[in-house]
């Protein structure tokens, strides 16, 4: 230890190369370059599977869907767990995987095992398989306003389809929206007058609206593909369905006979902003995209699409995820700051101006080298790595007080400046060194966490070991 405290006592050049390195590269290089998120999102590394089956009872989901999944899929070799869900109406399975790096391998050897079971119920649909990716939520986009819900629907689309297109935004999600439901209702007076059954009208609506391949016909000019293209989406589509064909050759139409309201499924709950109708849009990130930036994205698109709405109808935003981290960072930015202020200020009423200067110059340097680190070590800027970063703050200049306390006690004993720093420095080295040493050993079992939960208790001590390295260092 000696003698590397004389070499760079004896070179003060590399030292501050050293020191402006750890302070540059951390705070202008490093550290905005790092992903910010509100939380940090742990690497799930779980597949899932839905199988629709409308109608049928759990007990049905589990053996004719569930049960056959799971005894196909006991051949994958990376498969950690395998869980089954059989609900009312469709059976869910999530697999986790051993290797997430294998986990694209073992969603194609998923599908194709998939593929090969035929024995599903008929009315069951076709399985949905998926990598299940974390998300994380941005902030709400509110469109609210007393106008028609189909306008608003509309407006709200539209208002959706541009937040697609923003580049820090991954999906969004629009809640507060109702399903479309066509109704058509026929009286029983109407039925007695044509002879007519239910059956009957239910059999022409779904002849006379239907998407139907019928094949390809090939001949020496080329292929050509059949299909019956009669799909109805609207009332007035369905108005002209043809129910049945009248002894005088005329047809009997579904608008001659029923009633065709063109509206929205009834539900139990709806959503207002300032007392009127709204519909929300939840805006998302996937992987590596920033929250900070696509908040700051939003906010300014919001702002320049109120000008633009139609009359009677606004838009905001709400649930600013953001704002809580800018806030946390913010308050580590003040305590930093207060920090260094505070440590000037105290260590130079008891202690040499230059030796409080250089004591608390021990921040930055040991913030600087931790942010340059962090990052090679996927820890991100979060609420909770700021939150630790502010826990830090108060230890890290407890070891330089005690270097730089020794050095001037030297130093009034009569001692050259470099041969106190190094008399100093050298005395108290090992209780200096094993009492970071102790700390860092504290915060180290956090790391033999296991599972969802261990990635995001690994950020307490990798933020502490860090810094601690760097404050030793310094």
């Amino acid at each position: 230890m000696r003698g590397i405290v004389t070499w760079f006592v004896k070179n003060s050049v590399p030292a501050n190369l050293f020191m402006f390195f750890l302070i540059f590269g951390g705070f202008f290089v490093s550290y905005p370059t790092m992903k910010s998120e509100f939380f940090p999102i742990p690497d799930l590394s779980t597949i899932t599977i839905s199988v629709p089956y409308p109608g049928a009872s759990a007990k049905e989901v589990e053996s004719s869907i569930s049960s056959k999944i799971e005894d196909r899929l006991q051949g994958i070799s990376n498969i950690k767990k395998l869980r089954s869900y059989s609900l009312e109406g469709a059976g869910l399975i999530t697999i986790q995987v051993f290797d997430s790096g294998e986990i694209d391998t073992t969603l194609d050897d998923v599908k194709t095992i998939m593929d090969g079971i035929s024995t599903f119920p008929q009315n069951s649909e076709a399985p949905v398989i998926s990598k299940l990716e974390p998300t994380e939520k941005v902030l709400d986009v509110i469109v609210y306003g007393d106008v028609d819900e189909r306008v608003l629907l509309n407006i709200t689309k539209e208002v959706n389809k541009e937040m697609k297109e923003l580049s820090e935004v991954s999906f969004t999600e629009i809640n507060g929206d109702r399903d479309k439901e066509i109704t058509i209702e026929v009286s029983e007076k109407n039925l007695e007058k044509y002879n007519l059954s239910f059956d009957q009208i239910t059999m022409a609506i779904n002849a006379g609206s239907i998407d139907l391949p019928g094949g390809l016909l090939s001949s020496k000019s080329g292929d050509l593909l059949i299909r019956t293209v009669g799909q109805s989406y609207n009332a007035n589509e369905y108005e002209n369905i043809v129910i049945k064909g009248q002894p005088d050759g005329s047809q009997l139409l579904l608008k001659d006979i029923a009633t065709i309201t063109d509206g929205f499924i009834d539900v139990e709950s709806y959503y207002r902003w300032d007392g009127v109708q709204a519909m929300f849009i939840s805006a998302n990130l996937v992987g590596d995209q920033d929250v900070l930036l696509a908040a700051e994205q939003l906010r300014k698109y919001v702002k320049s699409k109120q000008s633009d709405m139609p009359p009677n109808v606004s838009i905001d935003y709400w649930y600013d995820q953001a704002r809580y981290l800018q806030d946390r960072i913010n308050l580590l930015y003040r305590n930093f700051a207060i920090g260094i202020v505070l440590v000037l200020l105290l260590l130079t009423m008891f202690l040499r101006p230059s030796v409080a200067f250089w004591v608390s110059m021990g921040i930055p340097i040991s913030f600087g080298g931790a942010l340059i680190i962090l990052p090679l070590i996927g820890v991100t800027v979060n609420i909770l790595s700021a939150f630790m970063f502010i826990v830090v703050l108060g230890i890290v200049v407890d070891d330089a007080v005690v270097v730089g306390e020794n050095i001037a006690l030297f130093k009034e004993r009569g001692m050259s400046s470099k041969e106190a720093a190094i008399k100093g420095a050298t005395q108290v080295s090992k209780p200096v060194f094993f009492a970071v040493l102790t700390t860092m050993a504290t915060f180290s079992p956090m790391l033999a966490v296991d599972g969802e939960i261990g990635a995001i208790w690994r950020i307490f001590p990798l933020i502490t070991i860090a810094v601690l390295f760097w404050s030793l260092f310094e």
